[in-house]
């Protein structure tokens, strides 16, 4: 008999105790474990798509609450105004604002199917912001405030407040689109635009746009130093308003032409273009919205009453209608519930 000091190590799994015999573990080199990017691109791709499909809903959500926010006062109150602009004096100043410039945050985002709809929706976006800033009735507004003043009436705001406010606004909003621009150009991939692979009718429309962008951005800069330093110009303040009014509606009809006409309006980098009946309804609806503009350029100098606010609310809806449409069609190309 051996001592303990002499008795033989047992094997390892000889001390068991009973206990079941563990599978053996395959070497490292067979096991096929996911890449780590695999595990997090899908649920990524997924809130992509969830974030695209609620930012293309949210677009027109507030252009339809204002809509709604004045079908209201009409029918409670028994008020039109005259323009939509007009309501910013009036019972719906926060509407006015609040929708203008959610709606003008949601289509600088959205990214355009192509060239001429991604400038469009940008020029169109960043002109909601200063229809909202500098509204039409901001002249009355001062006027009122100065007559107030010469007979002494206390004001909490005075003429001149307005306009270093108007001012503020307006100047700090132009830093934050330029400091937009430059993070953009730095930290998000530009696809370098070429004239020469856009077609001629895409290009004179862009190259309108730019032009006229450029002047307004001009009269803006005008206005901002202006009223800084305490000076009225009426006349800035009405070509603010209506250059960027006019501009926002020529954009949102650029964006749906670029669906109503893809052969004219888009490359073969661009998107796929829509159905032919959806292609019809795009070509009809910008129809119809160019018939509003001609309309406008023909009523609203010949002063008919209400002209101005019908031309307005007809391209609005039209231009919702659009949206909707191509929101479908999108959804159904990519296999997304309609």
């Amino acid at each position: 008999m051996t001592s303990y000091e002499e008795r033989p190590t047992p094997p390892v799994e000889e001390q068991s105790h009973g206990a079941p015999e563990a599978p053996a573990t395959p070497p490292i080199e067979n096991q096929t474990t996911p890449p780590i990017e695999d595990e997090v691109s899908q649920p990524m791709e997924e809130r992509v798509h969830s974030t695209y499909r609620y930012l293309r809903v949210i677009a027109v959500l507030p252009a339809v609450w204002l809509l709604l926010a004045m079908a209201v006062v009409w029918v409670v109150r028994g008020e039109v105004f005259d323009s939509i602009s007009d309501y910013y004096g009036g019972p719906l100043r926060d509407v006015f604002v609040g929708a203008l410039m959610a709606s003008g945050i949601c289509l600088v985002a959205y990214k355009g199917e192509s060239k001429l709809e991604d400038y469009a929706l940008n020029f169109a976006g960043i002109n909601a912001f200063f229809v909202a800033l500098v509204p039409n009735s901001f002249p009355d507004l001062l006027d009122e405030a100065s007559a107030a003043e010469d007979a002494g009436e206390p004001l909490a705001v005075g003429s001149a407040d307005l306009l270093q406010n108007l001012g503020i606004a307006v100047g700090t909003f132009v830093v934050v689109v330029g400091i937009f621009i430059v993070v953009d150009s730095l930290f998000f991939k530009w696809t370098r635009f070429s004239w020469a692979e856009q077609g001629r009718l895409a290009n004179v429309l862009i190259g309108l746009s730019w032009v006229a962008e450029i002047v307004l951005a001009g009269v803006v800069l005008f206005v901002v130093v202006t009223t800084l330093a305490g000076d009225e110009s009426t006349w800035a303040f009405t070509a603010v308003h209506f250059g960027a009014a006019s501009l926002l509606v020529l954009n949102l009809a650029f964006a749906a032409a670029s669906h109503a006409f893809p052969g004219r309006l888009r490359t073969a980098a661009d998107a796929p273009a829509d159905p032919r009946k959806i292609v019809a309804a795009f070509r009809f609806i910008v129809i119809a919205m160019t018939l509003g503009i001609v309309a406008a350029c023909i009523a609203i100098p010949a002063d008919v009453p209400y002209a101005v606010i019908a031309v307005e609310v007809w391209e609005i809806v039209l231009f919702i209608i659009f949206w909707i449409l191509a929101t479908r069609s999108e959804w159904r190309r990519a296999g997304a519930p309609a």
